[in-house]
């Protein structure tokens, strides 16, 4: 028998398939998803739009289309570590891969509001220069 919550679930489930099936959208349910829904798994991690929120994992938002398929080419090649990115990036398409690199391009950069030592930041700068 099903809780409450089981029958609102089921009473939706229902109903969003015989408003697809009535408008003549069966297809639509089996329709590449849109890139905002892609990107919003994405956020666990890299934060909303790609906006992290600490140092441990990157900001992806403002990142070069270019930067983000290297580097979604290079896990799913096995030529850049990473604790999980290798296999999510399994989990896209090169179709899905290209829309979430357009749309990461798009997000503007929002620094995160974290201290940091301005005399490291001049020197890493400087060392980034030359390197």
């Amino acid at each position: 028998m099903l809780n409450m919550d089981g029958k609102i679930f089921a009473f939706a489930l229902i109903c969003f398939i015989i408003n697809a099936t009535s408008m003549g959208n069966l297809a639509a349910l089996a329709e590449e998803p849109a890139v905002e829904i892609l990107a919003a798994s994405c956020a666990g991690c890299h934060g909303p739009k790609g906006n992290s929120e600490g140092p441990a994992t990157p900001t992806i938002s403002g990142i070069s289309q270019a930067y983000f398929t290297l580097a979604m080419d290079q896990y799913l090649q096995g030529q850049r570590n990473s604790t999980i990115m290798k296999r999510i990036a399994k989990g896209y398409s090169w179709d899905q891969i290209r829309a979430l690199a357009n749309y990461f391009a798009a997000q503007p950069m929002v620094p995160p509001n974290q201290s940091y030592d301005r005399l490291k930041a001049r020197r890493g700068k400087k060392l980034h220069m030359i390197y």
